[in-house]
């Protein structure tokens, strides 16, 4: 089967589905149990018409579980400092990621928006462990004291539950057979930097929802006509045309930069630029 074409509908449709998998339970480890992936297969086909192979599934759950990796990062080293519910990103000032984006450059997508599904995926990745190449988190977050250890992931053919092994280096690894009870599971997330970082993260946050603080959030300013720029060229609007024109007008209007901004996908950002086009042209 050819490789799967992701776009924003399809991963949408493949989060919603994962979400409610998880929350019926049938995510018992770090992927969906064989009753999940089932239902998976079902109910995307059910919804758009396409059929997925599991192991075009489970490729993109890693794909996602990185990328979420990844923002968790920036949310760890943001805090102290406001969240955007709206936006699904931190509230941070100029000077603030100025700074941050020398060391975390990667960061800069998520500077006036956070990924797509983020709701999704917090329930899909909550509490899951998160080792090896599927969440690689360089800089602040670093691996537990015992530097030695790599944490190995092996699946088995139904792509349940995943069977973990340890090795140490320059030495033999030792296979867990037996079933971890509940107790064993919590000790070792607490011993997990990732998620120690991350339940921190979140519970500071909720704190400060619930709470209503009125704690002073610096401003954000609307995004450079530059950077807007570059996005509105790179969705579509070839400089020389008098599509690129109109783009040079828009980004002039700080409001019309945010609006561009919320737009999620090149294909949506293309499509709201083509009328402002054809309205502008009138």
């Amino acid at each position: 089967m050819d490789k799967a074409n992701w776009d924003a509908y399809h991963t949408k449709i493949f989060c919603e589905i994962c979400k409610e998998e998880t929350e019926k339970h049938n995510r018992p480890g770090g992927y969906l149990s064989p009753k999940g992936y089932n239902n998976l297969e079902e109910k995307f086909f059910e919804l758009t018409k396409k059929r997925r192979t599991r192991r075009q599934f489970k490729n993109k759950w890693d794909q996602l579980k990185k990328e979420y990796a990844r923002f968790m990062e920036l949310k760890n080293s943001a805090t102290g400092l406001g969240w955007n519910d709206k936006m699904g990103t931190i509230e941070a000032d100029d000077s603030w990621w100025d700074i941050h984006l020398k060391k975390y450059l990667g960061h800069a997508k998520w500077r006036y928006m956070g990924p797509p599904n983020l709701k999704e995926m917090d329930v899909m990745f909550e509490n899951a462990h998160v080792t090896g190449e599927t969440a690689s988190i360089p800089g602040e977050i670093s691996s537990s004291s015992d530097d030695d250890a790599i944490a190995e992931v092996k699946e088995s053919e139904d792509l349940g539950t995943p069977l973990k092994s340890f090795k140490k280096k320059g030495g033999q690894g030792k296979t867990l057979g037996k079933r971890k009870s509940k107790s064993h599971v919590e000790d070792e997330e607490d011993k997990n930097p990732f998620l120690r970082a991350y339940k921190q993260t979140l519970g500071k946050i909720n704190s400060r929802v619930s709470e209503g603080s009125a704690n002073h959030v610096p401003k954000v300013t609307a995004p450079t006509m530059g950077e807007v720029l570059n996005l509105m060229v790179e969705c579509g609007a070839e400089e020389g045309t008098s599509l690129f024109h109109t783009a040079t007008k828009i980004v002039m209007k700080p409001e019309y930069r945010e609006l561009f901004m919320l737009i999620k996908t090149k294909e949506g950002r293309f499509d709201w630029l083509t009328r402002e086009h054809e309205a502008m042209s009138k």
